[in-house]
């Protein structure tokens, strides 16, 4: 028979092995826990949905869209430490529009264009080619590809931006929705409604 000190060692053994099992599973759990977008939002559907593409005949076609977002995910992922992101592009499918969304369970900092902001004055236009706006939490980058040169009289359609860039971010979550069109209400619609489903 056992000893009162060997059943206490066992006990404790078990205990400790139980914690760290349990800490082990916390710990993948968090690490592993996935972010999912929704296949529709508003008007648009995701091009790796079911309702996108139909199910007659785009079983290849649904699959290969599935692992392409997958691959994206897993990259932004490895770019900020290991913290569960996903990706998914939507698509309206009679203005044939398209959306870019990625999620990340981390803060991805301010928006910020890739060559900077120019100063419109100093380049002779009218306005910037990239534009930071921000409202209600949610901040924006608006591109012009060709704006207005300074001194001229342009359209209004001149002013309004060719893609936009949305994203609304808090220390544990950042939604960004990358546009191949120029409203920047539909985009921060996208972005707020996907917030709201994730947060």
């Amino acid at each position: 028979m056992l000893s009162r000190n060997a059943w206490i060692g066992i006990i404790a053994s078990v205990v400790v092995v139980a914690a760290a099992i349990g800490l082990l599973q916390l710990v993948r759990t968090v690490g592993e826990d996935e972010l999912s977008l929704p296949p529709q939002v508003d008007d648009l559907l995701a091009v790796d949905s079911e309702a996108f593409l139909g199910t007659s005949g785009q079983e290849d076609l649904l699959a290969t869209r599935r692992a392409e977002a997958r691959t994206v995910g897993e990259s932004l992922s490895e770019a900020f430490d290991g913290a569960a992101a996903v990706t998914r592009v939507y698509v309206d499918r009679e203005s044939a529009e398209s959306v870019t969304v990625f999620a990340v369970a981390a803060d991805a900092g301010p928006l910020l264009p890739p060559g900077g902001f120019v100063d419109p004055d100093r380049a002779g236009l009218a306005l910037p080619p990239v534009e930071r706006v921000a409202d209600d939490g949610v901040e924006c980058l608006l591109q012009r590809n060709n704006p207005p040169r300074a001194g001229t009289d342009y359209q209004p359609d001149q002013a309004a931006p060719d893609t936009v860039q949305c994203q609304r971010r808090s220390g544990t979550l950042t939604v960004r929705a990358q546009a191949t069109f120029g409203d920047r209400d539909r985009v921060e619609d996208v972005v707020d409604d996907v917030w709201d489903d994730l947060d």
